[in-house]
């Protein structure tokens, strides 16, 4: 059997990688890649910036509220903290994450969703020996 060129025939094939991350590492992965910058700010004494990208939220009320906790964090944690709320609209975030995870350079922390975790998994940093400490120290993670 013979495949057709997708320039030949105006169709693109996928190149994506079979995908062997499970939900519940994914799961996993998302929450460690969150702590990591966190954890490090928070035990490091390490006062500077941060930048988080997350989803600009459809309920109007959601992205005020998150920026008041950020605001909050920061300020305790003497980290000066930008949040660039991503649009979904002409999916400005994907296209933005992309870019940024070809770049290897960006957003210190992205907030992942479910379905674009996987596509970035082999961009992000481990964070094994940090959750070894935090469990250590509070206890395992719940189980989804």
């Amino acid at each position: 059997m013979t495949t057709a060129n997708p320039a030949e025939t105006g169709r693109c094939q996928s190149r994506a990688k079979p995908n062997n991350l499970s939900r519940r590492n994914s799961l996993k992965l998302a929450v460690a890649a969150v702590a990591l910058p966190v954890v490090h700010i928070r035990t490091g004494h390490a006062a500077g910036k941060l930048t988080f990208g997350v989803w600009d939220h459809w309920v109007p009320a959601a992205n005020p509220v998150l920026q008041k906790l950020a605001d909050a964090w920061a300020a305790k944690n003497q980290v000066d903290m930008k949040i660039n709320f991503l649009t979904g609209v002409g999916m400005k975030i994907n296209v933005t994450m992309a870019a940024e995870a070809t770049a290897r350079q960006g957003h210190d922390i992205y907030a992942f969703d479910q379905w674009t975790l996987h596509e970035y998994a082999d961009k992000l940093d481990p964070v094994d020996d940090i959750m070894r400490g935090l469990t250590k120290q509070y206890g395992p993670t719940t189980e989804l």
